[in-house]
C-alpha cells in the first residue's frame, strides 16, 4: 500500500496547513519544521501535509547537473510518515511545471484542499523564476483565504543544519556528525550482487551492494555498519573504495557480516553507517592487507558496543516565530 496520498483524493471540507519543499533527507531542520507544522494543525483541527518536489529542481532547470540525494523519494514519504505528518503529497517536478506560475499552482491547490496555512523555511519560493516567495505567497493568502508562516532554520555553531551541509560531512567521512543532523545514521539500500568474490579469498567474504547512482554514499574508506536483512539486523564492517591493492576498479560498496554465513544474492540489504575506522589504504601485500583486516573487524565490533550518541548541543529546537 503507497504511503503517498493522490490531491484528488483530500477530503475539500477539511481544513490543511501545508508545507512544501524536497525534504531530502528529512533531517532535524524538517523535522522541527514539521513539529510546528502538526502543533499549529492540531489548534486549528486541521490535517498537516507535506508536499515533496521531485526530482531536485536543479536537474530540471539545469540540464545535466548532478544531484546527490541522502534518502530516495520511498524513504522519505516513510521518515514523514513516521513524524506524524497525516498526508504526504509528491508533485513531479517537471520542465512542464517549473514553467508554472506561483498563482497558478496555489490555485490548483485550492481546487483540491481547503488550505488554511502554509509553513516554510525563509529562503522558500515556488513557481516560475521563483516568483512564490514568502511575502508574495503571504500577500496571495490574504486574497485567497490563507496565511503564511516563516520558520527560522536551526543551526548549530552559526551554520543552518540543511541537507548540503550533511553531503558534505559524509564527503569528509564525519559520519557521527552527520548522524547527529539527520537524527539517525546514515544509510543506504541495494540488492546483494556479484562481486570478485576476493573477500572470500581472503578469508572474509563480503557482500557487494549494487547503490543508486544519485544516491550519496560516504567517502572511501571502512566504516562500522549495521546492516538490515528483512526484519534480522546485522553488524558488519563495510569497504567503500576502488581496492588499490590489487586494481584501482571502480568504486564498490562491500560489507563482511559479522557472525552470519548466508548465501543472500539477489536480497535488499539496508547499510547504516555507526562509526568511521580508518581511510582506504593500499598495502604492500595482500597478507599485510588480510591482518588490517582482522584488525578491521576488531575495532568495528568495538565501535558497534557503543551506543550511538544522538542527541545534538543546540539552542531550543522549537523556538518562537
Amino acid at each position: 500500500m503507497s504511503l503517498i496520498t493522490k490531491l484528488s483524493s483530500l477530503s475539500p471540507n477539511r481544513p490543511v496547513v501545508l508545507t512544501i519543499g524536497k525534504f531530502d533527507g528529512v533531517h532535524i531542520g524538517h523535522q522541527h519544521l514539521i513539529a510546528r507544522l502538526r502543533r499549529r494543525a492540531a489548534e486549528l483541527n486541521a490535517a498537516s501535509a507535506v508536499m515533496i518536489l521531485h526530482p531536485n529542481p536543479l536537474t530540471v532547470v539545469r540540464p545535466g547537473t548532478s544531484v546527490f540525494y541522502l534518502t530516495t523519494v520511498e524513504e522519505r514519504v516513510k521518515l514523514l510518515c513516521e513524524q506524524g505528518v497525516d498526508y504526504v503529497l509528491l508533485q513531479e517536478f517537471t520542465r512542464e511545471f517549473s514553467q508554472t506560475t506561483a498563482d497558478d499552482f496555489i490555485s490548483g491547490l485550492l481546487e483540491h484542499m481547503r488550505l488554511v496555512e502554509m509553513w516554510e523555511g525563509p529562503s522558500f519560493a515556488l513557481g516560475r523564476g521563483r516568483q512564490g516567495t514568502v511575502p508574495y505567497l503571504r500577500t496571495l493568502g490574504e486574497r485567497l483565504g490563507f496565511s503564511v508562516h516563516e520558520v527560522s532554520p536551526l543551526s548549530i555553531m552559526g551554520e543552518t543544519i540543511s541537507t548540503s551541509l550533511i553531503r558534505r560531512l559524509l564527503g569528509e567521512d564525519d559520519i557521527a556528525q552527520a548522524a547527529w543532523l539527520l537524527g539517525r545514521p546514515h544509510a543506504i539500500s541495494g540488492p546483494v550482487i556479484h562481486g570478485a568474490k576476493r573477500g572470500r579469498d581472503l578469508g572474509y567474504p563480503t557482500a557487494n551492494l549494487d547503490i543508486p547512482e544519485d544516491i550519496i554514499v560516504p567517502g572511501h574508506g571502512v566504516y562500522a555498519v549495521r546492516c538490515k536483512l528483512g526484519n534480522e539486523w546485522i553488524d558488519g564492517v563495510a569497504s567503500i573504495g576502488v581496492r588499490p591493492t590489487f586494481d584501482h576498479g571502480p568504486r564498490s560498496v562491500e560489507v563482511y557480516l559479522l557472525d552470519f554465513d548466508r548465501q543472500i544474492y539477489g536480497e535488499t540489504l539496508r547499510m547504516e553507517f555507526i562509526a568511521y575506522l580508518r581511510p582506504e589504504l593500499k598495502f604492500d601485500s595482500v597478507q599485510a592487507l588480510i591482518e588490517q583486516m582482522g584488525h578491521d573487524i576488531e575495532h568495528g565490533r568495538a565501535a558497534l558496543r557503543e551506543p550511538i550518541p544522538l542527541h545534538l548541543p543546540v539552542p531550543d529546537r522549537t523556538p518562537p516565530l
